[in-house]
């Protein structure tokens, strides 16, 4: 029985459809029971927190009654069958419900208290005061999931019908269009072929549509036209046999010659009567004649003549060349009766090679004089020759490069093989001219510059049919190019690091400026308020992120060599999770992090540096998961290393390792991530700077980076920096007073609210603080009474008189006078030189309390000049 297509389709379309149904279903309810779950959790977490928060002064006073209450409260609530609470000895306080024994899930929860502990010195110095956990009971809480499966029942049910429904439907729509579009046009095409089979020639396929069925319907047609016009007359056949331009022979199997064409008796100058029933092989020259005889009449004929070049004899004894093409007729039981031969005289176009030959090994020889490349391209063939040692230039053997344009394409560099591409196209439209450059791939891998000029040839109707160009190797002036281009870079970025120095000196004055009025009023504003913890709290935050800044002003400094890093014993592991913090509020949130710090090794280095290539790291981490999201890791651990290379010494190191699940990189773009300026980021987006700054920070420690990545799977980066076998400098707390004392001070600065601050912070160490904005004021105040000031405290930049004139002229009239100098930033005054002028101290802005509370005792006492620009002030 025969079944048709069309019934086949559906029953095929109909299976697709209820696996289709099922995939679907199945998807679909295991994401409605993960969210029914999720949503069960969620609300009995909810009342079973609830209960827990409510229950923690009933269970601590061991109010039953209250707890009773709130168990039978919870009992009421949807689904809930059993309610238990007992104290921490596990004494039940309340027990009600029952538990099921199918279709529940129970759920426990601690009851916890809180006090405060006695502050430690480490709570001290994060500022902040410890509380203590307790546990002091638990609550347990049974739920009943019975009315959960018989949602997910129903949903089963409902879904399975819809997938019923929608596939009956379905396969009616595709019933119906398969018969339209499919069914009839091929019934009409087999009733087409039932009549032409049976002698009707004449019968058309009535078909309009436009498809692959409508156009088998026309080729059929077309079929049948054709065979109507070959069933010509043999006169007319034979007319065309005549007038053949081509020689044609018939010969018997036995290689006699049954006809021949005009064309052979004008090209061999015979009749006809002299070459019917001669032997084949005579026609040929002596030499090919028994290559002929051989194939026609051996023991087992071959009938299987090579086309190609042969020669015949004319009846004058001359030799003419001809191209050969050999067939052999059957009747219509494929019978092999007779032995077709063609032949093309090719006198004339042997001729024509011969003198292309010897002008192309003239070109040959000129491409190798001028050490380029001459080469010709046929566009409508698309062959490639070329003239000149191009095989040798480039270090391939000959015959390895194939003479085409796809061959010659795939020896083009990737990234300019698309544009070479594009100049190939417009080649073969284009009348004019053209130019271009790109790089070709030698057989070591290497690429050297080529320069393609061509011009094209145009046929009768201005179209290119064939290009000639010359190759011109430019690899030497394409370096100097790009050497010269590297090194305008790098005096243009030399010239930006210059300008942002000089813009760094120009602002760091009046942000540290700003920074001590924040950080300053801030440290009033923590002795004046009461011991409340969230405003003191809040208080605290503003003074890490003004220490923050201050050492954010003296990075950038130090990036400008403005100033130099100071070494000291640092923790990384606080550094680290202050870091993480910041990254936390500005990375998004399709970002997960995972920490591992474990280490609490010291090492010798700049907190700034650390803290800089912690935030490198995890902002490039950052950008490669930006679009997509993904897993941030960072870990700290101790390692010992016997041996590393040449780059690091074998001994004890701290690890840092960040990674990342991003798009990660490629071998060649790991050997370039440490370049200066190199970058994959967007333009306007990077610099390339981060990780070469990176990478000299941590050469100039003895450390060393390591990165492994693979496209598509993330990047791993481990720091290693060598262990410090000491204690870390860690920052003190708040000492409950300050050295205070009862001098009077000229405070001078030319801010007003710099020179309140200072006021504020001296009458709150007990001295009588006299303030001026103007130096010149300032100094005819201490002119007209010097003997009632004991210090003078002072900016470096100010107006009209700098700090440094003024402190001078101040100790023409007072030689011995205490003065200590203040500046935010300045190029003209240092240490050394403020030393050598006799001032006593040296402070950078922004000034904390307890830095110009110990300071001024050291001048006033006779303590040895000290600078405060390196230490950071203690938090509250």
């Amino acid at each position: 029985m025969r079944i048709k297509i069309s019934i086949k389709i559906i029953i095929l379309f109909i299976m697709l459809l209820i696996a289709l149904g099922v995939l679907l279903s199945s998807y679909f309810l295991k994401i409605q029971k993960g969210i029914l779950n999720s949503e069960f959790d969620i609300r009995a977490n909810a009342l079973i927190g609830s209960l827990s928060a409510s229950s923690e002064y009933p269970v601590l006073v061991g109010d039953k009654k209250s707890l009773e209450k709130a168990g039978k409260g919870i009992l009421k609530q949807q689904d809930v069958l059993f309610c238990e609470i007992r104290d921490n000895k596990g004494h039940i306080l309340f027990q009600g419900g029952e538990k099921g024994e199918i279709y529940t899930k129970e759920y426990t929860s601690p009851i916890v208290t809180q006090e405060f502990k006695e502050s430690t010195n480490e709570s001290l110095i994060l500022g902040f005061e410890e509380k203590e956990t307790e546990n002091i009971g638990q609550i347990s809480l049974v739920f009943s999931r019975a009315s959960l499966k018989n949602t997910l029942n129903a949903t089963k049910k409902t879904v399975g019908a819809f997938i019923l429904i929608s596939i009956f439907f379905a396969s009616g729509f595709i019933f119906l269009l398969i018969r339209s579009i499919l069914s009839r046009p091929i019934e009409h095409l087999v009733k087409g072929t039932e009549m032409v089979s049976r002698g009707d020639l004449s019968h058309k396929v009535r078909l309009k549509s436009t498809d692959e069925i409508g156009l088998l319907a026309r080729s059929f047609n077309k079929m049948t036209e054709d065979l109507e016009k070959t069933t010509v007359s043999r006169d007319y056949l034979n007319n065309i046999i005549d007038s053949m331009t081509d020689s044609l022979i018939v010969a018997s199997l036995e290689g006699k010659i049954n006809r021949v064409n005009q064309a052979v008796l004008n090209l061999l100058r015979y009749d006809e009567k002299e070459l019917i029933g001669q032997d084949l092989a005579k026609l040929f020259v002596k030499e090919e004649r028994g290559h002929i005889k051989e194939n026609i009449k051996g023991p087992n004929p071959k009938f299987n003549l090579e086309t190609g070049e042969r020669h015949f004899r004319t009846r004058d004894g001359g030799e003419i060349s001809v191209l050969l093409g050999w067939s052999v007729m059957k009747d219509a039981v494929s019978n092999k009766t007779n032995l077709i031969c063609v032949a093309k005289d090719i006198t004339e176009l042997i001729e024509a090679e011969k003198a292309l030959r010897q002008s192309e090994e003239r070109l040959r020889l000129a491409g190798k004089a001028a050490y380029d490349l001459i080469y010709e391209w046929d566009v409508g063939k698309n062959g490639l020759n070329w003239f000149g040692d191009i095989d040798k230039t480039l270090g391939y053997k000959p015959g390895e490069i194939t003479k085409t344009i796809e061959g010659w394409v795939q020896l083009i560099h990737p990234d300019d093989r698309s544009s070479l591409e594009d100049v190939i196209e417009i080649h073969r439209t284009s009348s004019k001219p053209i130019t271009c450059e790109y790089r070709i791939r030698q057989k070591d891998g290497s690429f050297r510059y080529w320069r393609d000029s061509s011009v094209p040839q145009l046929d009768d109707k201005e179209r290119p049919y064939m290009w000639i160009g010359v190759c011109t190797d430019i690899t030497e002036r394409k370096q100097a190019e790009e050497q010269k281009s590297m090194l305008e870079k790098q005096l243009q970025q030399a010239q930006k690091m210059e300008a942002i120095g000089t813009l760094a000196g120009g602002i760091a004055h009046d942000f540290n400026n700003i920074l001590a009025a924040i950080i300053g009023y801030t440290e009033l504003a923590l002795h004046c308020v009461p011991k409340e913890p969230s405003v003191r709290k809040n208080l605290r935050e503003v003074m890490v992120a003004g220490i923050r800044a201050k050492d954010l002003v003296k990075q950038i400094l130090t990036f400008s060599r403005q100033t130099e890093h100071e070494l000291k014993p640092v923790q990384v592991k606080p550094i680290v999770k202050e870091a993480l913090k910041l990254l936390r509020a500005s990375l998004p949130t399709t970002i997960c992090f995972q920490e591992n710090i474990q280490s609490d090794a010291v090492v010798m280095a700049d907190s700034t540096h650390i803290h800089q290539i912690l935030m490198n790291l995890c902002t490039n981490a950052g950008h490669s998961m930006q679009e997509k999201g993904g897993t941030l890791e960072v870990s700290l651990t101790d390692i010992e290393l016997d041996t590393r290379g040449v780059e690091l010494l074998p001994g004890k190191y701290l690890r840092l390792t960040v990674s990342d699940t991003g798009t990660g990189m490629d071998a060649m773009m790991i050997k370039r991530i440490f370049d200066p300026y190199f970058t994959t980021k967007e333009k306007g987006k990077g610099t390339g700077m981060g990780l070469a700054v990176v990478h000299g920070i941590l050469k100039s420690y003895g450390g060393k980076i390591d990165v492994s990545s693979e496209p598509g799977k993330g990047s791993t980066f481990h720091v290693y920096l060598p262990a410090e076998e000491m204690d870390a400098e860690v920052e003190e707390g708040i000492e409950v007073s300050f050295p205070t004392g009862t001098e009077c001070i000229l405070f001078v600065d030319d801010e007003p609210s710099m020179a309140n601050l200072g006021k504020d912070l001296l009458k709150s160490l007990g001295y009588n603080a006299v303030t001026r904005t103007s130096s010149l004021e300032a100094l005819e105040a201490f002119r007209a009474q010097p003997d009632n000031f004991d210090l003078v405290i002072t900016d470096m930049t100010m107006p009209n008189m700098t700090g440094e004139k003024m402190a001078a002229e101040i100790m023409k009239i007072r030689p011995n006078m205490p003065i200590i100098l203040c500046t935010g930033f300045s190029p003209v005054i240092t240490e050394e030189k403020a030393m050598a002028m006799g001032i006593r101290a040296f402070i950078m802005k922004p000034i904390l309390k307890n830095e110009i509370a110990v300071k001024i005792r050291e001048v006033l006492d006779g303590g040895n000049m000290q600078s405060a620009k390196g230490k950071e002030g203690p938090l509250i």
